[in-house]
């Protein structure tokens, strides 16, 4: 039966579609998992960076303390040659005013005495290894002591008196005794190392120093100038303590 009205077609609407839901299921964790490695790269990248710049710092430290031991070491050597050549210079001078003295008891008169030939030699010979590693040292202290030590032998054998000549000897005597204690203040300044003991080197040292024994002390803080190879045996017959280290925060 019809009442007049019409009846709507029931028009029900479509669900939506399910494949973007699911896109963006997959597309959250696959974005966090690529944010994850970048996160983690930027921080090994950072991490690498940093252990570069560390590596980098403690190479030039140790090409610094490389340089520092080298230059250490050659100072040393230069300033135990000069105080060879010194010893040698002085000894060739002492004979020969040793002589001149001896001349002048025959002839009477100081002018007239001549230094002899070898000696003579002997002063010019250790005169010119002195004034080679003159140059070579940094030590202006001990420049300026070679140098007076120079000036008063010179003046000393070229004297035309033999008061001159005395009084001039007395200064020489005096500047090499000073000289020699010069010299070997500045070698104790300088630090003396060697090969380290195995737990130094473990800690990433390439040298230490060397620890008297407290019997040769004495013996190293007065060294015998015509006995420098004793110093070297003091070295060989040092001890051999056992270094701790901890590790710096």
């Amino acid at each position: 039966m019809n009442f007049g009205f019409e009846v709507a077609p029931l028009i029900c609407a479509e669900p939506a579609s399910t494949g973007c839901v699911d896109e963006w299921k997959w597309t959250i964790p696959v974005l966090a998992l690529v944010f994850g490695f970048a996160m983690r790269w930027m921080q090994e990248h950072a991490s690498n960076r940093k252990q570069e710049r560390s590596q980098r710092l403690l190479r030039r430290e140790l090409r610094c303390d490389q340089a520092r031991v080298q230059r250490s070491d050659a100072e040393r050597a230069n300033l135990i040659g000069i105080q060879e050549a010194a010893a040698r210079y002085y000894s060739a001078a002492s004979e020969a005013h040793s002589a001149m003295l001896d001349g002048l008891g025959s002839q009477g008169v100081w002018s007239t005495a001549r230094i002899a030939r070898e000696s003579s030699r002997a002063i010019q010979t250790s005169r010119v290894d002195m004034a080679v590693l003159q140059y070579r040292i940094h030590a202006s202290a001990v420049c300026m002591q070679l140098d007076q030590l120079i000036d008063d032998v010179t003046s000393a054998l070229d004297a035309e008196s033999l008061e001159v000549a005395e009084d001039h000897w007395r200064r020489a005597d005096m500047t090499f005794s000073q000289m020699q204690r010069l010299i070997g203040s500045e070698i104790r300044l300088l630090a003396i190392t060697d090969v380290p003991e195995p737990e130094v080197a473990a800690a990433g040292h390439d040298r230490t120093i060397i620890n008297i024994k407290p019997e040769h002390v004495d013996a190293w803080l007065n060294p015998d100038p015509a006995d420098l190879a004793a110093l070297y045996r003091i070295f060989d017959d040092k001890r051999h303590p056992f270094y701790e280290h901890q590790l710096a925060a």
